[in-house]
């Protein structure tokens, strides 16, 4: 959904191999298509235990919305500065905005470590899924301490009120949404954005936040010791108010002990919450 669209041709196979070969310095690779991710995302494996990800633009035939047109680039301006830290993440090992051979843009990342928890034949349960939370709370809490220089899109931040950015960020949702022709309350909404600005202006630091990566498919863990060991997808990453990421929109009470804070019970913060 969106009316933002790049040329692209359909990715096959034994052109995945070719390019992640010449990355990866290596011809023995099996090449598995991933479903958990918006871009067309393939798991790279090779003779050990670990794997990589290579994410492409999706197929022609999917319309991206605005907000999504860039997460390649964001997520690998993501890894670098996670790199950069020593946090827990993937390493950047390739990013290029255009591509001859794919003919299109592409990421590869890696390596990854441990199994990805969408892919498991049974969920956890009990304390090995609260020491999965309280690690990706560690995690995500971690990531919120890189602050920028202003609010907006990782790649280009451009003004010092949340309120501003977040009034921009809901009203390019409405945008793609009224393209589609979705019945909306669209001046009901607008109007509640503006009611409240004042609560959002509250927030005066810029932190690292990912708006939808909440989800079995984007989490790696150990399956040994049921910790985080990575994330599959930083693309969705902005510099924004962390109260906005969906993994506190209603986390667990392990996930919350491994964040280390209690989220703010104040009314701007739950207006904050809710919208």
């Amino acid at each position: 959904m969106s009316i933002t669209s790049k040329p692209t041709r359909s990715v096959d196979r034994a052109t995945v191999i070719k390019v992640a070969g010449a990355v990866l310095k290596t011809s023995n690779i099996q090449v598995e298509s991933y479903h958990g991710c918006l871009y067309r995302t393939f798991l790279l494996r090779a003779k050990d235990d670990t794997f990589c990800v290579m994410k492409c633009m999706p197929h022609p035939s999917i319309r991206l919305m605005r907000l999504e047109d860039e997460q390649l680039a964001t997520e690998a301006t993501v890894l670098r500065l996670l790199n950069r830290r020593g946090d827990i993440a993937p390493a950047m090992l390739d990013y290029q905005a255009a591509s001859s051979t794919l003919g299109t843009s592409y990421l590869i990342s890696g390596p990854f470590t441990g199994t990805v928890l969408g892919t498991t034949s049974s969920p956890l349960s009990g304390e090995r899924r609260q020491t999965l939370d309280r690690s990706l709370g560690r995690h995500i809490s971690r990531l919120a301490t890189l602050t920028g220089r202003a609010f907006g899109p990782l790649l280009r931040p451009y003004t010092q009120s949340w309120a501003q950015c977040f009034g921009a960020l809901l009203e390019s949702i409405l945008r793609d949404a009224e393209d589609c022709l979705i019945s909306l309350p669209y001046d009901a909404v607008r109007l509640s954005i503006r009611k409240h600005s004042s609560a959002l202006d509250k927030v005066s630091e810029p932190q690292l936040t990912l708006l939808g990566a909440a989800g079995d498919d984007n989490v790696v863990f150990d399956p040994r010791s049921h910790r985080l060991t990575s994330l599959v997808d930083y693309g969705t990453a902005i510099w924004g108010d962390p109260m906005m990421s969906d993994y506190l929109r209603k986390p667990s009470k392990a996930f919350l002990d491994g964040y280390g804070e209690r989220l703010a019970d104040d009314s701007d913060a739950r207006i904050r919450q809710l919208l």
